[in-house]
């Protein structure tokens, strides 16, 4: 494999790989979106915007129970500048569900997971970054077939998997290979033919394992090993085999998925990729927490365990990482933490636009506010000022005038 390429774990990545991908683009983003609700995300693309990168977007009409939420992000992005449309053959498949995005014609994206705050950082989820001008290329031509609802043939030498077309055929011929393994961490494994093929690689000495979800339990034969994601939602889609190969990407290995929708999946064999995605697995199968360098374990690296005292008194424990340097970031103790530009405050931001006494944060127990202390320049939660003490979760972003954002994570 001739080409860069790294790994993004969810929950722990965050939005950060997407962002900073946004903020290199120089003159174009093609992005793909079935759901999305980050506000990081969606800022960082209107940034792009605003400097001049030509942005489309194709948002799925068909994302059940997000049809709301998806005419607004239609309506702001518009407002914003950036051309969108809804796939025009949406109503001839089941969904277009294939989550993407190329930036410069020569870096591009693969998830498994929606830019959503739930699937950031509640859930299991991976994603690819290739740093490939072909591959890049190869995505194109398909966004731009979609874009125009223009028939595609996808590239048989492209390590690309692209439902309907060739998904179930490069799949079958992957499995095919296995030898010692099959890992399959996706939350559907229903299709009949894929399910008789592992069965006949079981019976041939392959252990096969597949982690999946609780929720989406189902009645695999007694040759698969089954278990159920310990810690998070099992959300991602990704199959490994021999430890040495893997598709990544939206496609379920279950009929409609291989068959019918429109899936965009890659298939990779890079050492370093397969060493993270393999011990993510192993971590997970063994109900053990991932310590892969993510942004989340560098959280729980930089901060000690809180003394028994204050453990008593909150059971949760939250950092806020800022959006531009992700090495920026505070612990929010139990009680209360001030936030503004003197050096009283716990956290001393340095900005002029930041009042001296600016907010303040009172984590009471499992219950997390936060009060803005009369400052001149507001301060934001999810992209609102606010007037009122207001209650914070796992996953917010907060606003500090116009100066800084930072997402609250939990550790």
């Amino acid at each position: 494999m001739g080409y860069k390429i790294s790994l993004i774990v969810q929950p722990g990545d965050s939005f950060f790989p997407i962002v900073r991908a946004v903020d290199r683009a120089e003159r174009s983003i093609n992005l793909t979106v079935f759901r999305m609700d980050d506000p990081i995300i969606q800022r960082a693309l209107i940034e792009a915007r605003q400097r001049g990168v030509r942005i489309r977007v194709l948002i799925s009409s068909s994302a059940r129970g997000w049809e709301e939420q998806n005419r607004k992000l239609l309506k702001d992005a518009n407002e914003a500048g950036i051309s969108t449309r809804e796939p025009a053959g949406d109503s001839k498949r089941a969904r277009y569900h294939y989550k993407t995005m190329t930036v410069d014609d020569a870096e591009a994206l693969v998830f498994t997971f929606n830019p959503t705050r739930e699937n950031l950082h509640y859930a299991r989820d991976f994603g690819v970054e290739v740093y490939d001008p072909a591959i890049a290329a190869e995505i194109n031509r398909l966004f731009d077939a979609d874009w125009d609802d223009r028939p595609f043939e996808p590239d048989r030498d492209s390590p690309l998997l692209v439902s309907p077309f060739n998904s179930r055929t490069k799949m079958t011929t992957l499995l095919q290979t296995a030898m010692d393994s099959i890992d399959i961490a996706d939350a559907k494994v229903e299709d009949p033919a894929i399910i008789r093929l592992l069965v006949e690689k079981a019976r041939s000495g392959v252990l096969v394992r597949v982690l999946g979800d609780a929720e989406h339990r189902v009645r695999l034969p007694p040759e698969i090993e089954f278990r159920a994601a310990p810690r998070y939602k099992l959300h991602a889609k990704c199959t490994i085999v021999d430890g040495t190969a893997a598709v990544i990407g939206s496609m379920n290995l279950r009929t409609e998925s291989l068959d019918r929708r429109r899936e965009l999946s890659i298939s990779v064999d890079d050492a370093d990729v397969l060493r993270r995605l393999n011990a993510v697995f192993e971590n997970d199968w063994e109900h053990q927490a991932p310590m892969l360098g993510s942004t989340a374990t560098q959280v729980l690296r930089v901060f000690p365990l809180p003394p028994p005292e204050l453990a008593k008194r909150s059971s949760l424990r939250l950092v806020l990482i800022s959006r531009i340097d992700t090495l920026v970031r505070h612990e929010i103790r139990a009680g209360i933490t001030t936030i503004g530009r003197a050096k009283e405050n716990d956290f001393v931001i340095s900005d002029a636009l930041v009042s001296r006494l600016h907010a303040q944060i009172r984590l009471d127990g499992d219950r997390c506010t936060i009060r803005d202390l009369g400052s001149g320049n507001g301060t934001f939660l999810n992209g609102e000022r606010i007037d009122r003490e207001t209650r914070l979760r796992p996953g917010d972003v907060v606003r500090i005038a116009e100066s800084q954002e930072f997402r609250l994570l939990e550790l």
